[in-house]
């Protein structure tokens, strides 16, 4: 609404007679109405950090370490007081939070500034499913908010999606592409999930539990409780890590609510979650061409994109582009250059395709040893260093000594 009203103001003050000179309003002026809206957004974002961030007072560690079960215990009562769910402080809930304020003290920082980036993202899904909102602190406990993240089972995503419930959920899961690491996609499928998940059990506290263990667990539960529908009724029937689960989560809550309470100092996101817009890919493209011809940090492209294992884009899957981000003031310079990113990018395919997954670029491997670096490894094969650090994977040129490179 505050960009309409804004772009309206400017658009009749130009002249009283808008209508007829419409046409000659600049690609200038409307750059200049996105640039003015874009930082209204970063203002406000500025605005409500610091008066959360300003509104807790510091604490020494001797404080937290001294802080009373009472505060924490009242502090979870006034957050169940706002939300369809369950919130209750039990000897789990203290040891947890205890941990997080102690051994993951610095954890609970990167957490504050990731989810600085994600939750803005999680609360526009939930809000759009009419779900809790307090369901975007799942991916903390699944995946410490990070996209990359895979556990030894082959859960993977922000959201911990297992690879046949990614496939149920509509995610495509390729050698190439694997979308339980897209933020959007995956978002919008856990969304999915917990509605039907709360449709089975009509309980969220059940759902959240069934999301962890499957359903199949939490029936076979409330068979063996003798029809028990509480959550903490059934914890001595569900497997000890489901158990568990669902004081974790009220735990992260509570931590990432008042961490500034018990001297948890935010560091500051690489970037936010209103400086970035998406783009449809008309053909395939490597995002490290993007990065190298747009001057955009190549990790931070790649990090926005997550769900490109070899960060590349394919072209459109039965005229459906795939989509990708990048930071907004990238967007003009993107459109100016696109048909050279293209083109740039076909021709790095023809030259060196991306690898057979299981198999090195050209069958060869090259032992890392000491002394090398990429660039010269690079030049050693007669090979470009960006190519190496995509069939790796390797998000920086750091190698170590034993390291085996697709080359």
């Amino acid at each position: 609404m505050g960009r309409v009203f804004f772009s309206l103001s400017i658009i009749f003050s130009l002249s009283v007679n808008a209508q007829g000179q419409f046409s000659e309003i600049t690609e200038v002026l409307i750059n200049k109405i996105d640039s003015s809206h874009h930082r209204f957004l970063i203002d406000q974002w500025g605005i409500n950090y610091l008066t959360h961030e300003l509104s807790q007072p510091e604490k020494e560690e001797a404080e937290i370490n001294k802080l009373a079960d009472s505060t924490i215990s009242s502090r979870i009562r006034l957050l169940d007081q706002n939300t369809p769910l369950d919130f209750r402080f039990t000897s789990d809930v203290r040891s947890i939070v205890r941990y997080y304020l102690g051994k993951k003290f610095d954890f609970v920082r990167t957490l504050k500034s990731r989810s600085e980036f994600y939750f803005p993202l999680f609360e526009a899904a939930l809000d759009r499913h009419g779900l809790p909102m307090e369901l975007k602190y799942i991916p903390i406990i699944e995946s410490g908010l990070n996209p990359r993240a895979k556990s030894p089972a082959g859960a993977t995503g922000l959201w911990q999606f297992m690879h046949a419930t990614g496939k149920m959920q509509g995610l495509e899961i390729t050698s190439y592409i694997d979308q339980r690491m897209d933020p959007y996609l995956s978002t919008d499928a856990a969304c999915r999930y917990f509605k039907r998940l709360y449709k089975l059990f009509g309980n969220w506290e059940l759902a959240i539990a069934a999301y962890n263990a499957g359903p199949g667990n939490i029936t076979r539960a409330i068979r063996n409780s003798g029809g028990k529908t509480n959550f903490w009724d059934l914890r001595p029937y569900l497997p000890k890590e489901t158990s568990n689960y669902i004081p974790s989560f009220i735990s992260a809550v509570y931590v990432l609510n008042y961490s500034g309470t018990h001297g948890v100092k935010q560091m500051d996101p690489l970037i936010n979650f209103f400086e970035i817009d998406t783009i449809q890919a008309e053909k395939g493209i490597d995002l490290l061409d993007i990065a190298y011809l747009l001057s955009i940090d190549s990790s931070l492209i790649k990090n926005l994109n997550p769900q490109y294992k070899y960060h590349y884009v394919p072209p459109p899957k039965n005229k459906i582009p795939y989509k990708f981000l990048v930071p907004k003031v990238a967007m003009h310079k993107f459109s100016s250059f696109s048909d050279s990113l293209y083109s740039m990018t076909s021709l790095r395919l023809k030259k060196s395709p991306l690898p057979t997954p299981g198999k090195s670029a050209s069958g060869k491997l090259h032992i890392v040893k000491s002394g090398d670096t990429l660039s010269q490894i690079a030049e050693k094969y007669s090979l470009k260093l960006i190519d190496i650090k995509r069939w790796n994977r390797l998000k920086s040129t750091k190698i170590r000594i034993g390291q085996k490179l697709r080359i």
